[in-house]
């Protein structure tokens, strides 16, 4: 049920992607100011982290960057043996991944990194929680 609304609420952003792409610069200015409002929605809506994701405004009337800020991650199960958590959030843009710093033991905490990708119009943003560990591999969270 939960994957269904985030799958509409994909497609709905989607369509707002593809008719960003204006010739005029002040009506893609606009059309970004919608679509930066109805990202945060969705961030909101579906994903533990606290992340903003916003195209760029551009004096241009060709749209080149998306620039994601991850700012925090909540209410994050005790996956380490002491009962805390070493979090980290990987952003995926297409090909192109990055990801914050680890945090150590906690169960919040906050980043406020901004990262910057190419985006070609069409592309899928992704989030992803993981527990860093040192002698296996990463745990996904969420």
């Amino acid at each position: 049920k939960r994957r269904k609304a985030l799958q509409t609420d994909v497609e709905m952003l989607q369509k707002l992607f593809s008719v960003s792409n204006a010739t005029d610069a002040e009506v893609y200015n606009e059309r970004v100011d919608t679509l930066n409002d109805e990202i945060m929605k969705l961030v909101a809506r579906h994903f533990s982290v606290l992340a903003s994701a916003r195209l760029a405004r551009t004096e241009e009337a060709v749209p080149t960057k998306i620039i994601v800020t991850v700012l925090a991650v909540e209410n994050l199960p005790k996956t380490d043996l002491m009962g805390k958590c070493d979090p980290f959030v990987r952003i995926r843009l297409d090909d192109v991944q990055r990801q914050t710093k680890t945090v150590r033991k906690v169960l919040e905490c906050s980043y406020d990194q901004d990262f910057f990708f190419d985006w070609g119009g069409r592309d899928e943003l992704q989030f992803a929680v993981y527990d860093e560990n040192r002698l296996e591999a990463h745990e996904l969270i969420g």
